[in-house]
């Protein structure tokens, strides 16, 4: 019998019937002709936006090889295991100290969720998602307090965790010391506030939903005939050159405007097909307040703490996109540029060192169902239960 890396990997394609495989490839040069005329007008409009869009030039700086740096990351169990009458989840964080770009140190701490079986699901994810980020967050802290670095770099927005977050706000969930939700809410926003307000810390966002430059101009023309429908990232993966910075606050002129223009962006159709408004600044205005509303929904928070950042985006290679940098307003983040383009991974274009503690710190897919299967097995050997109470 052949091993598994001996058999042979046949393409799903050729697992339909042949017929529906010639159909597909009519279909798929069909599509690829429509996507050609649509990137061959939208390459006009990028080369016109990227006269308006403002580039900067990273300046070169050795500085950084004399700091600490710390890259903090956490990570929860893709997949919960349903077992033994109950909903299990594990979640880990930890940090990679250097000295420069040498490794110094690393440490990694650990936790897990049971959650009942019955009820909402969806709670049960969202409260293991903020046990993670909690945990992460305590980790950046003690990182802070014991390592001393000069700066500290997080995967991920600061404050990424709202979303949702009012769906555990009044559940009782009694996980880790925390008796409700908004016990555990509260923990994280003012944990991140204070990471925060170090002046140390920033973020690096991979998955980038911000679409604020077609915000930007939908309010300059009044209206979104000229929009790309798509999101900053991928427009700007069409305009900078390696060694650029792209930042919002010196496009928009407000460091918060990009969360702003891109609910604009999003809201502009509901606004003019669902309610008639098609005035862009009542539009825009609508838009920041259902914002506000949002982060007082799910966080029980002034809006000024969630919205006290503010984003730009360094391309440091090519053709892997530029990424999203985090920071609190005013940072002055000019001098860790030079640091995460120097130390970059060729194959993402992500600092290589936030890379390296993002695997470190992910959790295989299978591992809650082993660890489940671990306190199975600790179970078994308790003389106090009988076999047919594991069932």
């Amino acid at each position: 019998m052949l091993k598994k890396e001996e058999q042979i990997q046949f393409s799903d394609w050729v697992k339909i019937p042949v017929s529906m495989q010639h159909q597909f490839f009519e279909l798929a040069a069909a599509e690829a002709q429509k996507t050609k005329l649509r990137l061959l007008e939208q390459k006009k409009r990028l080369e016109e936006l990227r006269a308006l869009l403002r580039f900067e030039k990273i300046a070169e700086s050795d500085e950084w090889k004399n700091w600490r740096i710390a890259y903090v990351d956490g990570s929860d169990s893709p997949v919960l295991s349903q077992r033994l009458g109950a909903r299990f989840g594990t979640f880990a964080a930890g940090w990679n100290i250097y000295q420069g770009d040498e490794l110094k140190g690393e440490k990694y701490f650990s936790g897990n969720m049971a959650d009942f079986e019955t009820g909402d699901i969806e709670v049960t994810k969202k409260t293991l998602d903020l046990l993670t980020v909690a945990l992460e967050r305590d980790t950046a802290l003690k990182c802070l307090e014991d390592e001393k670095p000069d700066l500290i770099v997080i995967d991920g927005s600061f404050y990424g965790f709202q979303t949702r977050s009012r769906i555990v706000r009044g559940i009782k969930i009694e996980q880790r010391g925390f008796v409700y939700g908004s016990d555990l809410v509260d923990h994280v926003v003012k944990s991140t506030s204070k990471l925060l307000e170090s002046s140390r810390a920033v973020g690096i966002v991979k998955r980038v939903t911000t679409a604020a430059i077609d915000g930007w101009i939908i309010k300059r023309d009044g209206d979104d005939r000229n929009v790309f429908r798509t999101n900053d990232r991928h427009i700007l993966s069409s305009l900078m050159a390696v060694g650029q910075v792209f930042s919002y606050t010196h496009t928009f002129g407000e460091a918060s405007a990009f969360n702003f223009l891109s609910r604009l962006a999003s809201a502009y159709r509901r606004y003019v097909e669902r309610l008639g408004v098609k005035d862009v600044d009542v539009i825009l205005r609508n838009a920041r307040s259902e914002i506000e509303a949002g982060i007082r929904r799910n966080l029980a928070c002034k809006p000024e703490v969630v919205l006290a950042t503010e984003r730009q985006y360094l391309r440091c290679n090519y053709p892997a996109p530029p990424f999203c940098i985090e920071a609190r307003t005013g940072t002055d983040v000019s001098k860790i540029l030079p640091c995460l383009a120097a130390t970059h991974n060729p194959a993402t274009g992500l600092p290589l060192p936030l890379d390296m503690i993002d695997q470190n710190v992910g959790l295989p897919r299978g591992f809650t169902r082993e660890f489940v299967e671990e306190i199975e097995a600790n179970l078994v050997r308790d003389s106090e239960l009988d076999k047919f109470d594991l069932l």
